[in-house]
């Protein structure tokens, strides 16, 4: 991948707006993890995209855009790659994609228009942050997610969430709904995570207050008291006791695993550090891992893990992949 790829500034905007492929998307990323001056070059776009109107983000050929895109290439210029290096570092959590757009709601929600306003924001792999919505309520995002919610909220506040959230909700009387491809959790003030990544079970854990859920595959709807997690199961909610901690210790910069099994782990380690794990042979299938994982270098992580579970791992530099295989497997391998 050569830098020319990503010279189009309309490229830039088609990430920003969310309108890239899940192919642009992953090449971006990849583009990204290459330089600090490629993160540089796409930081200052970003700041230009979130400083114009918001329905200026969409006219590409205004002249507005060019004439500050002309600005920000001469500041470019004229800096320093060692600036441009504390830059980077400095909004390394910071989400890279932040993006706005006019979207219809489905006809069925109850809004005050049949058009509103969203915005859109994306963390990559590799990244988490928090923000506040327009009520006020406080959000966390980690890695591999995305939230789109109104830019003003109206008699009901809906935010639909793909990935994983841990989520503040101001007290109102106006409901707060969270919607995601499985179901929805509707609440009217509580502190709760929702964890709905496409290659997850779909699970919500409440800590404080009380909220409803309800499975858009069967349209059953189940009750969630604090100190439970609920999963759904083929339609189904099912509820067990959790130490409601751990599932929410993501937002503070930790990873905590209670007798996980390791295919969510590497998925979980993918997000977290922004790398392809490949798990090797049938046997990891049946392994399991118990942990918490603070402030550590992924090699690091590495090492803690293979101390603790029978694994070994190896790393093609060629296709940057990591792969993962379990000892027991090997041990018993006919010679």
């Amino acid at each position: 991948m050569n830098k020319n790829d990503f010279n189009n500034k309309d490229f830039f905007a088609k990430v920003l707006s969310g309108n890239a492929t899940e192919q642009e998307q992953k090449k971006f990323e990849k583009w990204l993890s290459l330089s600090e001056g490629n993160r540089s070059e796409f930081e200052l776009y970003q700041k230009l995209w979130k400083s114009l109107p918001f329905f200026k983000r969409r006219d590409l050929t205004s002249a507005k855009l060019k004439t500050h895109l002309k600005i920000i290439e001469k500041q470019k210029r004229e800096r320093s790659f060692f600036y441009y290096w504390q830059k980077a570092a400095a909004v390394l959590l910071i989400p890279v994609l932040i993006a706005a757009g006019y979207f219809y709601f489905d006809k069925d929600k109850p809004t005050k228009s049949n058009v509103a306003t969203l915005e859109t924001i994306q963390t990559p792999y590799g990244a988490r942050t928090s923000f506040a919505l327009p009520d006020g309520s406080v959000v966390w995002l980690n890695a591999g997610s995305k939230i789109i919610y109104p830019h003003e909220f109206s008699d009901i506040r809906e935010v639909e969430l793909s990935g994983e959230m841990y989520l503040e909700v101001k007290k109102s009387n106006a409901p707060f709904v969270v919607r995601t491809k499985y179901g929805n959790v509707e609440v009217l003030g509580t502190k709760f995570n929702v964890c709905a990544y496409n290659d997850e079970p779909f699970q919500t854990t409440l800590i404080e207050g009380k909220v409803a859920l309800k499975s858009k595959e069967s349209g059953k709807q189940f009750v969630l008291y604090p100190g439970l997690q609920a999963v759904l199961e083929n339609g189904i909610f099912n509820a067990d006791s959790v130490d409601v901690a751990s599932y929410i210790s993501w937002k503070d910069g930790k990873m905590e695993f209670r007798r996980e099994p390791f295919e969510l782990v590497a998925k979980r380690l993918e997000r977290w550090f922004n790398v392809s794990i490949e798990l090797k042979g049938e046997q990891i299938k049946n392994l399991w891992y118990t942990g918490t994982i603070e402030m550590e270098s992924f090699s690091e992580v590495l090492e803690l893990i293979k101390n603790t579970t029978p694994i070994e791992y190896s790393f093609n530099s060629k296709t940057r992949v990591l792969t993962i295989e379990s000892k027991i497997l090997k041990e018993e391998m006919p010679m």
